[in-house]
């Protein structure tokens, strides 16, 4: 095995997720970028707890992370997931589940993946931080990259549902924490925490790993 990982590396050799020179995880450069820290929000009420700010090193593991798959991206990701999670935890009081903000079905059959969902379960298992994926697109929306904040607000409305409606909202959901991967506008969070509260589950927080 060391063998085949030595002459992988040979023909591929390692390099950084944040600006692809040569390196184990990444560089010392894109390295020095990687602070963790508390970075807050808010979307009314509700405190969005974030880890880092945007970034074109960030933008890039993210992008390897959510369209590649690429592990070390992912754990980079989840790093900085788990370092926001533990902020909005201290901040509410204790733990609750994590609510991801779903993939739609298209994205999610490009990424042979339901991305935040998948993050999710991987940090349950290193972390025994639960989550929950109860959130669902009811209808299909548009590509929000190239949409202004007006846009993507008028894209979303009304756009997701709770895969739980039509039955009584199980007791263990009474109050989440929303997850998603970076905050721009905040239009998927706001939509998300009114279709969830519409719902009868209360939101207390969210948590991003990165905000631009």
């Amino acid at each position: 095995m060391e063998k085949e990982r030595s002459f992988r590396d040979l023909i591929f050799p390692p390099r950084c997720q944040g600006c692809g020179s040569l390196s184990q995880g990444l560089c010392l450069a894109c390295r020095s970028e990687w602070n963790l820290g508390r970075r807050l929000t808010y979307i009314g009420q509700i405190p969005i707890f974030s880890s880092l700010q945007y970034s074109s090193s960030i933008a890039r593991i993210l992008l390897a992370s959510k369209e590649d798959g690429v592990k070390q991206a992912d754990e980079l990701v989840m790093e900085a997931l788990i370092f926001s999670a533990r902020q909005a935890f201290e901040k509410i009081g204790h733990t609750h589940f994590l609510v991801p903000i779903p993939s739609t079905a298209r994205s999610g059959r490009r990424r042979g993946r339901n991305y935040m969902q998948d993050i999710l379960e991987q940090m349950d298992q290193s972390q025994g931080i639960a989550g929950r994926n109860i959130l669902f697109h009811t209808r299909k929306v548009r590509d929000q990259s190239s949409l202004d904040a007006r846009a993507r607000g008028e894209n979303l409305v009304g756009a997701l549902g709770i895969r739980s409606a039509g039955r009584r909202v199980p007791q263990t959901l009474p109050e989440v924490v929303l997850a998603d991967d970076l905050l721009t506008t905040g239009s998927t969070m706001k939509e998300a925490i009114r279709t969830l509260e519409s719902g009868g589950i209360r939101v207390l927080a969210g948590i991003t790993a990165f905000v631009a």
